[in-house]
């Protein structure tokens, strides 16, 4: 291996370590939706979302016609390896007392 290409090569990896560390790294300000993050190697964020009207696609597996639907405030909380929703009984910003409900939709994992 040459000198540049071993340089071109510690580039690409220092890119991908650069990456890899910023994974929910916020570069502005952040929403008021946004409730939690973690920029960790195993990180994570939770959001929570007013109701509001949605439309809701499904495949055609599920036998679930597409359409309009009243989706409930929820709390979002996604990492690298999926995602889960819990319903909330309001649309107040949650908090540490603030229960949440049985999911309202198929867990994403």
């Amino acid at each position: 291996m040459t000198v540049r290409e071993a340089q071109r090569l510690s580039k690409t990896l220092n890119i991908q370590n650069k990456k890899d560390k910023d994974f929910l790294r916020p570069s502005g300000i952040i929403s008021e939706n946004i409730l939690f993050t973690d920029a960790s190697d195993n990180g994570k964020v939770i959001w929570f979302t007013k109701s509001q009207e949605r439309p809701l696609l499904f495949t055609e597996q599920l036998s679930i016609p597409n359409g309009l639907a009243n989706v409930p405030p929820l709390v979002w909380c996604a990492n690298k390896q999926g995602m889960k929703i819990f319903a909330l009984e309001n649309n107040q910003r949650p908090n540490a007392e603030t229960p949440f409900f049985p999911r309202s939709f198929f867990q994403c994992v």
